[in-house]
């Protein structure tokens, strides 16, 4: 039984052993963040965008009108990122028309799905404001939206003013509401 104990004794500092490594690693890891947090870099490709000029971007809408920088220009304007699948973006879709009338009528749908999904997600909210088929992402990667529903607020100058993830109705109209400079621009 000797052997045995003996190999049973050795599996068992190999687990001691590969544990301390893993936990080193974690803790360099864990370091080489911080000290990237605290250098700046760590900033969200959004973060990054904020404050500058929109991207130019132009894509045609459901209907088949081109929105781009010049559709857009002059006006607040919050482009809406969802997804025909992502059910966080429901509660918004579901009161966007309301929303939609009291910002003026300065809200642009990007649908991140294939069209016969955007045309379903359309129809299924009564959609009646511009919805752009960004299929393939393009424009979401130039604003570097990565999840949905995301909103970027852009002023009249073409500056984006900020990012926002709005879960509820509310939280999207707060997020314009709370931009004073943006409403006034309306």
């Amino acid at each position: 039984m000797t052997p045995f104990y003996l190999s049973y004794g050795a599996l068992w500092l190999l687990v001691v052993f590969l544990t301390l490594v893993v936990l080193g690693l974690i803790q360099i890891v864990s370091r080489r963040q911080l000290e990237s947090s605290s250098n700046g870099s760590s900033k969200l490709p959004t973060e990054k965008l904020t404050g500058s000029a929109a991207p130019h971007f132009s894509a045609v809408d459901l209907s088949g009108k081109v929105i781009d920088n010049e559709a857009i220009a002059g006006q607040s304007t919050a482009l809406l990122f969802v997804s025909p699948n992502c059910s966080t973006c429901a509660p918004t879709l579901a009161e966007l028309h309301a929303l939609n009338a009291r910002m003026r009528g300065n809200v642009v749908v990007l649908c991140r799905g294939d069209r016969e999904r955007c045309k379903s997600m359309v129809a299924a909210y009564d959609l009646d404001l511009p919805v752009v088929f960004d299929h393939e992402e393009r424009v979401s990667e130039l604003f570097h939206v990565r999840v949905t529903p995301t909103a970027v607020l852009i002023d009249a100058d073409g500056q984006i003013e900020k990012y926002g993830h709005p879960l509820a109705p509310a939280e999207f109209e707060k997020m314009v509401a709370n931009d004073t400079a943006a409403l006034a621009r309306m």
